[in-house]
């Protein structure tokens, strides 16, 4: 019988995505940091009439990684600002809203045992420690640990 790990790898994985208990391979990007939020999605919309991402098109093989680091946000008044203008697609004015077209992601605390952060995957909260997210043909498998 096949491990989960063995299974997703032969299931859902490229061969060139670890799964989620090996390394990060040393040609992906890292970033540590303290962060305001991460929200990674593959559509352009967070809402039927919520424009999020506006290069996302439907089934575009990526996954769309988006962030604000702390040290780039100047107030919560502005941060606050930024969540209002999410519904109105003007989100993607402010300096600090980042965003990187990726395949694969991985996301996990610098600092143990975690000690913040909630993660939600498809509108539901997640109890792991780290998570991993990898688009596939017309999917994204998400592992969490």
């Amino acid at each position: 019988m096949l491990s989960s790990d063995e299974f997703l790898r032969r299931s859902h994985l490229p061969d060139a995505v670890p799964i989620l208990s090996e390394p990060v391979p040393s040609e992906w990007s890292v970033i540590e940091d303290d962060f305001i939020f991460i929200y990674a999605m593959a559509l352009s919309h967070i809402g039927h009439n919520a424009l999020y991402i506006s290069d996302a098109e439907l089934n575009d093989g990526n996954i769309y990684l988006t962030y604000a680091l702390k040290k780039d946000v100047q107030s919560k008044m502005e941060l606050f600002r930024f969540l209002l203008d999410i519904g109105t697609a003007q989100h993607m004015n402010y300096s600090f809203f980042k965003t990187v077209r990726v395949r694969s992601l991985r996301i996990e605390p610098t600092t143990e045992p975690f000690s913040g952060g909630i993660f939600v995957v498809d509108g539901e909260s997640v109890n792991c420690g780290k998570l991993q997210a990898t688009a596939t043909s017309s999917t994204i498998a998400v592992t969490g640990g």
